[in-house]
């Protein structure tokens, strides 16, 4: 009997009949199930709270942008010479108020800031923007260069400058702006002084409470170093008096 090889082939390619079908086990049966019940579950979430968890998560970046914000010690955030600000009239980066330039703020801080509905000033420069830790307790702390008193070099909170702190969000809990009260009735004798020039704050590398600002007042360069007391009010004192 002659066997052609063609049909040797055809015969050893077909399945048997009585091959036994292989049927998922228990385990993998209740482990698919377990996963499509977790599937049904975060489509419920995602349809009653997304709106919320994806608000909280977009302001989380943010803040993060925040408290990891350093800019180059070099970096101008505020000028009120009238020649160097109009030079900078023609940077994008800046905002000329009152014959002053302002540094625009940082894209994090605007969202931030409007997040938490802190009221923004019509002109203002982000001098400081950072975490600062006060007896392991965490702050976002924010100093800005105001144009109420454009010319003046005090870094005294409510008359040249405004400060903020800021209890972080966190997954569950949400960012808390701590009200920071301040008298300026001292200021009164006060006049204006021209030519300031104001660069991005440092924080400090040793001490997590501690910042400072360096700016130059009539040709001559000055530091004021900032303090963040445990309840997140900021004392200013000028390293060179």
């Amino acid at each position: 009997m002659t066997v052609l090889q063609s049909d040797l082939r055809d015969s050893s390619s077909s399945p048997l009949d009585y091959a036994p079908t292989e049927k998922p086990s228990r385990w993998r049966v209740l482990r698919r199930t377990v996963l499509w019940i977790a599937v049904a579950l975060l489509a419920v979430l995602a349809v009653r709270r997304g709106p919320d968890f994806l608000r909280r998560m977009v302001f989380l970046y943010h803040q993060c942008g925040c408290l990891r914000y350093a800019a180059a010690a070099d970096e101008v955030v505020f000028d009120s010479n009238p020649a160097r600000a109009a030079i900078l009239a023609s940077d994008p980066n800046f905002v000329i108020a009152g014959g002053c330039a302002f540094r625009k703020p940082p894209a994090d801080w605007t969202a931030v800031r409007s997040s938490l509905a802190i009221a923004t000033p019509p002109s203002s420069a982000v001098l400081f923007l950072h975490k600062r830790v006060v007896n392991g307790v965490l702050r976002l702390i924010m100093v800005e260069r105001t144009a109420a008193a454009a010319e003046s070099p005090y870094f005294i909170p409510g008359y040249d400058i405004e400060t903020g702190a800021i209890e972080p969000a966190t997954l569950r809990n949400p960012a808390r702006d701590i009200p920071l009260g301040f008298d300026v009735d001292v200021t009164d004798s006060m006049g204006p002084h021209t030519d300031i020039r104001i660069y991005a704050g440092q924080p400090d590398p040793v001490d997590d409470s501690r910042f400072t600002i360096r700016y130059e007042f009539r040709a001559k360069s000055h530091v004021v170093e900032g303090r963040v007391a445990a309840d997140g009010h900021i004392e200013f004192h000028h390293l060179d008096e």
